[in-house]
C-alpha cells in the first residue's frame, strides 16, 4: 500500500535514497557557515568604495548568512528535509545570481564572502554552485525504477 502523507511509505522510501544527498549538502553547509563565523574580515565604513563583493562580505549578513545556513543544515536531517532543500535550491539560485552580477559589474567574484575572508577563484564557485543545485534536485526528484511511479504519474 503506497500513500503520500507526510508519513507515508513513499516519503520514507525518499527519505532514505536521499540520505546521502542530504548528508553532502549539510556538510557543505556547515563548512561554509563555519567559514562565515570564523574568517569573518572587519567592516569599513567608508562608503565611496561600496561594492557588492563589500556589502556580501558586511559581518551582520555574514552572520545571518551563516545561521540560515546552520539552520537547513539542521533541517536536512530532520523529517522536513524536503523543506530544506527548496531551501538550498533558493540560497543557491540566489547566491548563482549574486556571482553572475558581480562579473557583469566587473567585480572579483573570489572575494564575495561565501567562505568568509577566504578567497575562491571563480571556477570554484561554479562547482560548488552546480554541485549544490544537482544534489538538492537529485533528493527531490529521486530516480524512481519503480514502473508504478511512472503510471501513477510520478517522475523517472
Amino acid at each position: 500500500m503506497v500513500h503520500n502523507k507526510l508519513g507515508g511509505t513513499k516519503f520514507r522510501e525518499q527519505f532514505r535514497e536521499a540520505s546521502l544527498q542530504r548528508m553532502l549538502l549539510a556538510l557543505v553547509l556547515v563548512i561554509t557557515a563555519i567559514a562565515k563565523y570564523l574568517y569573518n574580515e572587519p567592516h569599513s565604513h567608508s562608503h565611496a568604495s561600496e561594492s557588492l563583493g563589500t556589502f556580501l562580505r558586511h559581518p551582520g549578513l555574514q552572520q545571518t548568512v551563516a545561521t540560515l545556513e546552520l539552520a537547513l543544515a539542521i533541517t536536512l536531517m530532520s523529517r522536513y528535509w524536503l523543506v530544506a532543500m527548496y531551501g538550498v535550491l533558493a540560497m543557491v539560485t540566489g547566491f548563482w545570481a549574486l556571482l553572475i552580477l558581480m562579473s557583469i559589474r566587473g567585480e572579483s567574484v573570489s572575494q564575495c564572502g561565501c567562505m568568509g575572508a577566504i578567497e575562491m577563484g571563480r571556477t570554484s564557485h561554479f562547482i560548488l554552485i552546480i554541485g549544490m543545485f544537482l544534489l538538492a534536485l537529485s533528493a527531490i526528484f529521486p530516480k524512481s525504477t519503480d514502473e508504478s511511479s511512472l503510471l501513477e504519474g510520478g517522475l523517472p
